[in-house]
């Protein structure tokens, strides 16, 4: 009869390569750590040259995952993800308004708009509303949503009673031959003024982002230097 066991210095060996590959795991998924948070930083900077005063919202929207040892003990890949935000409170999430800026070609319609020129079918299909000069602005030269929720509030009232109106008002009209839009009335004054100007065709957005390109260059740049140190850090036996 032969028993195959293990000598005690044996025992030993499988212990010393069991925590080497336990150390060196943990030391692969910081060294992904330290680069996916590099790649992370890198899109916020490219978001904040890409656009003129850029929102809070659009500069916050970089997420990252991070790699986790227990992703191997569960038959998965070590791995982190880089990601922008698919899902906001209220509004547009920056996933989908940022991905004509990352793509180019053609602008995909604002909720605003959407409701008047598809739900209410109040302004002709196969267009887009382009803000006035004359709209106000808020610091990063977007129209203040309380402004678009005021028009459109103010359009549906005046569709419904055509009578008892306020000092201000926000009507679908081409008054006196001028380009057919949103236009803001002061009943008082008896002034009326350009809020948003209907255009057809489609509005094309230029190519502004190129975020793949940029997570290629920091893996290309990055990647080696961090595996290495995280390597050699878990070899001489530091922590995190």
């Amino acid at each position: 009869m032969i028993k195959a066991g293990m000598s005690p210095g044996l025992n030993a060996l499988k212990r010393l390569i069991d925590t080497a590959n336990k150390c060196l795991g943990e030391a692969e998924a910081r060294a992904i750590n330290d680069i996916a948070k590099e790649v992370a930083a890198a899109w916020t900077d490219d978001l904040e040259c890409a656009f003129d005063r850029p929102t809070k919202t659009t500069l916050n929207s970089v997420k990252l995952w991070p790699a986790k040892l227990s992703q191997e003990r569960q038959g998965h890949r070590v791995e982190a993800t880089v990601f922008i935000r698919d899902k906001a409170p209220r509004g547009t999430s920056p996933a989908e308004y940022l991905q004509s800026q990352a793509k180019g070609g053609p602008r995909a319609s604002k909720p605003f708009e959407l409701q008047l020129l598809m739900e209410e079918r109040r302004l002709p299909s196969g267009g887009f509303l382009h803000p006035a000069k004359s709209a106000p602005r808020d610091k990063h030269g977007n129209v203040p949503k309380r402004e678009l929720t005021k028009a459109l509030k103010s359009i549906r009232d005046h569709e419904r009673t055509k009578s008892g109106s306020p000092s201000v008002q926000y009507v679908i009209a081409a008054p006196s031959g001028k380009r057919l839009g949103i236009w803001k009335r002061d009943n008082k004054k008896r002034t009326i003024t350009p809020f948003f100007i209907f255009k057809t065709g489609q509005q094309d957005v230029k190519q502004r982002l190129a975020l793949k390109d940029t997570a290629v260059k920091v893996l290309g740049d990055k990647a080696q230097k961090y595996l290495i140190f995280q390597i050699e850090k878990a070899l001489k036996g530091g922590k995190k």
